[in-house]
């Protein structure tokens, strides 16, 4: 109960003001700002997330777009060399 109190004071604080959010996300031209990155662009997502479905399409709107079909172990290490570097 305390949670759902919670999330619904933060929404109350935020009720003038959530919608620039939403309509900075939807003004934003995506395609072209996707289109206009220069660095080889890693996309990958666990399965469980939404776009896991759709990492194909989203990996197409990049110029040099990276997509590898981890598993488990080869994920982690990929996630923890990142962090490293």
């Amino acid at each position: 109960m305390e949670v759902l109190h919670a999330r619904f004071v933060e929404f109350i604080k935020n009720i003038e003001t959530y919608h620039h959010g939403y309509r900075a996300a939807f003004d934003y031209d995506r395609d072209a700002r996707f289109a206009a990155v220069e660095a080889p662009t890693l996309v990958t997502c666990a399965r469980p997330d939404f776009a896991y479905r759709h990492l194909e399409v989203i990996a197409a709107m990049f110029p040099t777009p990276h997509l590898p079909k981890l598993q488990g172990r080869q994920l982690r290490s990929l996630q923890t060399r990142a962090r490293q570097s």
